[in-house]
This record gives C-alpha cells, sequence and structure tokens, in this order.
C-alpha cells in the first residue's frame, strides 16, 4: 500500500522583529539634533556643516532635515543633521520637541557665548534630552555642548572656562567645543565627528564576550562554598561514625 500522507502547507508565520542599534542597516547612518535656544545660530552652523559658507540672514527655523557623507574610521557614515526651533529649556515639551528628541541618535547643543540666558537654558535642555532619551531605554547619549559667536569677544558674556565646566557637568560623555559659524567649519566638524564615533563605538559595535577562561566571581563564590558545604558533611560523618573525636 501507498504511504499516502497529507503535506503540511501552512506557511511559517514571521513577525517583525524589533530593529535594533546593531542590524547592519543602521551601521552606515547617524542621526544628529541641533537644539538651542533661539538665536543662538543653530541654522548657521549647521549650514557651515553642510555647505561650508556662512549665511547672515534666514528665516526663523521651523524644522530642517540635512544629509551629508562623514568618513569616519575609513568608512563612509551618512549622517542626517535636523535644525530644530529654538527651545528655551522648558520642562514641559510640547509632542513635536518630544518625537525630535526620542528619534535622534546624538545631539549638539548650541549656546551662544553673547547670551547668558542661552548658556543656562543649554542645562536644562539637556535634562529633557535625558529623559526622552531614557524612555527609549537609552542611557548615556553622546552630547556636544558647543559655544557659539567666539568671533564677538566684545559682547561676550560667558568664557570658555564656564562652557568647559558645564560639559564636565552634564557627564563624561559630553564634549565642549567653541566655534564661530561666521568663520569657520572646523570645531563643527570636529562636533559632528566626535558624536559618530561615540555612537559608532556605544551602540554599533558588539560587545566582546568574556573570556572563557576566567570564571565568573560568583560562579567561584558558589563552588567555594559547596566545598565548604561539603567538607563539613565529611566532618560531621567522622564524628558520628568514630567515637572519641567529638
Amino acid at each position: 500500500m501507498k504511504d499516502v500522507r497529507r503535506k503540511d502547507t501552512r506557511k511559517a508565520i514571521r513577525y517583525p522583529t524589533r530593529r535594533r542599534y546593531s542590524d547592519p542597516i543602521d551601521q552606515s547612518s547617524c542621526r544628529v539634533a541641533v537644539v538651542g535656544a533661539a538665536g543662538v545660530g543653530k541654522s548657521a552652523l549647521t549650514v557651515q556643516f553642510i555647505c561650508g559658507r556662512f549665511l547672515s540672514e534666514y528665516d526663523p527655523t521651523l524644522e530642517d532635515t540635512y544629509t551629508k557623507d562623514v568618513p569616519v574610521n575609513g568608512r563612509e557614515i551618512k549622517v542626517h543633521v535636523l535644525d530644530t526651533a529654538g527651545n528655551d529649556g522648558d520642562e514641559s515639551l510640547s509632542l513635536a520637541q518630544e518625537r525630535q528628541l526620542r528619534s535622534n541618535d546624538a545631539f549638539i547643543i548650541v549656546y551662544s557665548e553673547t547670551d547668558r540666558q542661552s548658556f543656562e537654558a543649554a542645562r536644562h535642555i539637556h535634562s529633557n534630552i535625558v529623559r526622552c532619551c531614557t524612555d527609549r531605554g537609552i542611557q548615556n547619549v553622546p552630547i556636544a555642548l558647543v559655544g557659539n559667536k567666539t568671533d564677538l569677544p566684545q559682547c561676550r558674556q560667558v568664557n570658555a572656562t564656564e562652557g568647559e565646566e558645564l560639559a564636565q557637568d552634564l557627564g563624561h560623555r559630553c564634549r565642549f567645543f567653541r566655534t564661530s559659524a561666521a568663520q569657520s567649519h572646523v570645531e563643527i566638524d570636529a562636533a559632528v565627528q566626535y558624536l559618530v564615533k561615540e555612537r559608532i563605538d556605544a551602540y554599533l559595535c558588539p560587545k566582546k564576550r568574556p573570556d572563557k577562561k576566567h570564571a565568573c566571581p560568583t560562579r567561584l563564590k558558589r563552588s567555594i562554598s559547596l566545598q565548604e558545604f561539603g567538607l563539613k558533611r565529611i566532618q560531621k560523618s567522622i564524628f558520628r561514625f568514630i567515637p572519641g573525636l567529638s
């Protein structure tokens, strides 16, 4: 008799998987948001980074995104720069502002050295970034603190030492840069390079597994305790069956 069996025609259901930072699709791009108070030169810095030129007049920014290929560690990384509207560091953020903070991988916090109020707002903006990134499950997001308008020493209200101290207070993954959007793009290029490298090292590179030769301290402690337990049982049995030892 022929072996008649029904073929299983059911197809395996593939459920959508959550995209992680280690996925190959993320290894060639990085999203950087430029945030800060109004009038600090966010748009001027963004255009200087993208085009290498200075715009003296521009309309107040609502939200613009630019893309540029940046060479990092011998390969091209597509950097998406989001130029945001002015943010004075208010604790109550709008839905659009929260979406901006949660959808980016790194941040450039800009303040003007000629405006102390924008410098004070930088700390509150950092707190909002940390809160939004913590909701995404991300700790220690890379941040560049940029003091702009260094070409106006006669109007300076914030010196370089105060910027360095603020960057140290904001965490070990926050680096301080001083630049002038009206003169050069060297420092803003360095800031973006730093953010992309930090992002790649933190989220894209696979973590090294511990060497199997080195045992885990908790396992060593557990094995030692088991050995002591076994010796105690042997001692009890000897005391029980050999008179005169107890």
